[in-house]
C-alpha cells in the first residue's frame, strides 16, 4: 500500500469516526435539552475518543467545524427535515437518535459543497446500521436524498 493510499484510507476512516462522534454529540446535546454547553459536550467526546482509541485518527477540525455549523443552523436543518416528513408528522415523533443522524447528515450536506454526496449519505446509512436502526434506513436515505435534490 502506498503512502498516498494509506493517507487516503486513514482520512476516510477519520471522517467516518468523526461522523459517529458528531451524531453522538448532537444526540447528547438534544437529550440534555441544551442544558450543557456544546463545547463541553464536544470536548468530553473528543477526549474520551482519544483515550479509548489512541491509535485511531479523528479529524477534530472537521468534527468541530461541523458541530458548530449544525448547532448554529439547527432551526434551518430542522425545517428541512420537517418539510420532508409526511403530512401529519412532527419532529418530536422521530426517535432522538434518528433525528441526530438526520441533523448530522443534513448539516454536512449543507456545509460541504462536495461532489461526494453519495459517499456522505452512504456513511450515514452505514452508521445507522451500526446503531442497529435497520428499520430506519429507508426513511433516513429518503430524507437525505430529498435534501440533496
Amino acid at each position: 500500500m502506498t503512502k498516498e493510499t494509506l493517507d487516503s484510507t486513514n482520512n476516510v476512516q477519520s471522517l467516518y469516526s468523526s461522523r459517529i462522534l458528531i451524531i453522538q454529540t448532537i444526540y447528547s446535546f438534544d437529550i440534555l435539552d441544551n442544558k450543557k454547553d456544546i463545547k463541553q459536550i464536544s470536548s468530553d467526546y473528543v477526549n474520551y475518543y482519544k483515550s479509548k482509541y489512541p491509535n485511531k485518527k479523528l479529524n477534530v477540525e472537521f468534527y468541530e467545524e461541523l458541530i458548530n455549523f449544525i448547532i448554529h443552523n439547527i432551526s434551518n436543518i430542522d425545517n428541512k427535515i420537517h418539510s420532508n416528513l409526511e403530512k401529519n408528522w412532527k419532529l418530536e415523533r422521530l426517535p432522538k437518535l434518528v433525528l441526530s443522524i438526520l441533523r448530522s447528515g443534513i448539516g454536512e450536506l449543507l456545509h460541504v459543497n462536495n461532489s461526494n454526496v453519495a459517499v456522505i449519505i452512504n456513511d450515514y446509512l452505514q452508521i445507522t446500521k451500526s446503531f442497529n436502526h435497520l428499520e430506519e434506513l429507508g426513511f433516513i436515505n429518503s430524507i437525505l436524498d430529498k435534501i440533496v435534490k
